[in-house]
């Protein structure tokens, strides 16, 4: 019975001994590691992989990708999300199936808002009048200059213009850049004053600019802009 209990506790013994050498092996690296300000050591599924970064170094997209593979799993990762892929620039996102919907769980169309829209597009000087026409603001800066936006396909025309002596017929009030100007002929119905009339007029914007289509003879020399909208979408 000596002889077993002996052999035994040595067997016993021995195992306790390496066990304990190796947890004191584990904590000296992890303690090493932690107290270290010159190097860091990661390791990662085997401890024979790592990477180490001296004090003050930089960490690349090179070295973290070699960490367990990391860039291109996220990369594959979210390059996988349904519909979403990468435009023709790096900084598009396309969405090319589906609906979108903000403020919705349930959008009914491409794109479906629930709530007011904010468009930060603003507004630019016309600076291509007609013949004796301008800003009646040159006149009195009071008044609403010539401007233009577009927000989507959409065209949009604000201000009083004004001219030196009386309106007259088939006449360019204004121009705007080609982008700003529709494919086709559209018409308005505008007002037009003076100091005997203020009669409506015809407005006709053309793909060469916006003129003016008198109803009758008038002494009118203003003009307004304002509530022109058009599409500039053939």
């Amino acid at each position: 019975m000596k002889r077993r209990f002996k052999l035994l506790f040595i067997k016993s013994f021995a195992i306790s001994v390496r066990l304990f050498l190796k947890s004191f092996a584990i904590s000296a690296g992890l303690t090493a590691g932690f107290l270290s300000v010159s190097l860091l050591a990661i390791a990662v599924n085997n401890v024979t992989v790592k990477t180490d970064w001296t004090s003050g170094s930089s960490l690349t997209a090179t070295e973290m990708n070699n960490i367990g593979n990391g860039i291109n799993t996220i990369k594959t990762l979210l390059e996988s999300i349904p519909n979403w892929t990468k435009g023709t620039t790096t900084t598009d996102a396309v969405f090319n199936g589906g609906n979108v919907g903000i403020g919705t769980s349930s959008p009914a169309q491409k794109l479906d808002v629930n709530g007011n829209i904010s468009w930060n597009v603003p507004w630019t000087d016309v600076t291509t009048f007609g013949t004796g026409y301008s800003n009646f603001s040159t006149i009195d800066s009071g008044w609403q200059r010539c401007q233009y936006r577009k927000i989507g396909d959409i065209v949009y025309l604000r201000g009083l213009a004004t001219k030196s002596t009386a309106l007259a017929n088939n006449e360019m009030i204004i121009n705007l850049p080609s982008e700003y100007l529709p494919p086709k002929a559209i018409s308005f119905s505008v007002p037009a004053h003076g100091t005997t009339d203020g009669f409506s007029h015809k407005l006709n914007v053309y793909s060469n600019g916006v003129y003016l289509d008198l109803k009758a003879n008038t002494t009118a020399t203003h003009i307004n802009l304002d509530g022109i909208s058009f599409s500039v979408t053939p």
